[in-house]
């Protein structure tokens, strides 16, 4: 994924690029974990992502983590899978909406 948040529910997206995420973050938890990597929220299911290739690959992206962040946001796996951004496919329908959801994955299926 190319864009993140810094906080769950509604906020501005900005674009992954290192100078970005080390001034809108000041380099300091909860977006920063010493020897556990770096993370920001993703745009669409509002779960953890962590920011891979900020100071050691070519290239620099985010992916969904499965564990919630403490301090940052928590994981709901219903969210995950329903989430246009994750990268696998489900088919959905509407008969296939969990009641499990949130609201923001309520949202994400109603494409909103």
């Amino acid at each position: 994924m190319r864009n993140f948040k810094l906080r769950t529910g509604l906020g501005k997206i900005y674009e992954i690029e290192k100078t970005t995420f080390e001034q809108l973050t000041n380099k300091s938890a909860p977006y920063y974990r010493d020897g556990f990597g770096h993370y920001a929220v993703c745009p669409r299911c509002d779960n953890p992502i962590q920011i891979l290739g900020l100071y050691t690959k070519p290239k620099l992206y985010g992916r969904h983590y499965t564990r919630s962040v403490k301090g940052l946001a928590n994981y709901y796996q219903t969210n995950y899978e329903y989430c246009p951004l994750a990268d696998h496919k489900i088919h959905l329908t509407k008969e296939s909406v969990s009641e499990e959801l949130t609201e923001i994955g309520r949202n994400i299926v109603s494409g909103k």
